[in-house]
């Protein structure tokens, strides 16, 4: 009975939050800029990762045995800074790539906020958006699928969370895919060493407000 809770649960997260980005990517059109400014949808899909959160931290043991203290954090800090110097490389190496190949980056031209409101609505909504991808592509789906499907390998399981997370990304071109591959075996790696979300969550945040960032200041 339990084992049919956790997949009812597995299929709502997957129908509800899994399923939408991949989909809906491909009924819309070229995008050439986007403002800096998030839809409703993003919103409920931050809260609703929140209650997910709330609900498998402790499943997963995703949590510190004891309790947090200012050298834990620190030692635990390198592994954030390991996983955003990842996160630029990555990026620098697919754009160059790009270069030097002439392959379309998929990077569109950013729009700021013009409003107080709306700026508030970009850094919240990044934040629950990063928030989101952390807890369900990092957290829950390779450690439900090992759960629920435990004659798939560990790397399958692990495997198979950092392409649906690629393959939300789809809109942005090849190179983004493989941007969004590559960067989600570097945030899920600094998870499984620090056994927290957090570290993770700090270095995709600041990489993404980095991003929107630079390229405003390309626009």
């Amino acid at each position: 009975m339990e084992k049919l809770v956790l997949k009812i649960e597995c299929a709502l997260v997957l129908l509800v939050l899994v399923v939408p980005p991949i989909v809906l990517q491909f009924f819309q059109g070229r995008v050439d800029s986007v403002r800096m400014v998030y839809s409703a949808p993003v919103f409920f899909m931050g809260l609703f990762a929140i209650a997910l959160y709330l609900q498998v931290r402790g499943r997963f043991l995703l949590r510190f045995h004891g309790r947090w203290t200012l050298f834990k954090v620190i030692v635990l800090s390198g592994e954030g800074l390991k996983a955003f110097g990842f996160l630029c490389v990555i990026s620098a190496l697919l754009v160059l790539a790009g270069q030097l190949f002439g392959i379309d980056s998929g990077i569109v031209r950013v729009v700021r906020p013009d409003s107080p409101v709306l700026w508030c609505n970009f850094f919240l909504g990044t934040l629950l958006a990063v928030f989101y991808e952390e807890v369900v592509y990092r957290l829950y789906l390779p450690e439900m699928f090992r759960l629920l499907i435990p004659k798939l390998s560990p790397v399958l399981s692990e495997f198979a969370a950092v392409l649906f997370f690629a393959l939300g990304h789809v809109y942005l071109g090849a190179l983004g895919f493989l941007n969004a591959l590559g960067c989600g075996i570097a945030l899920r790696l600094c998870i499984r060493k620090t056994h927290s979300i957090w570290f993770s969550f700090a270095a995709h945040a600041v990489y993404n407000f980095g991003s929107f960032f630079f390229l405003l200041l390309q626009s």
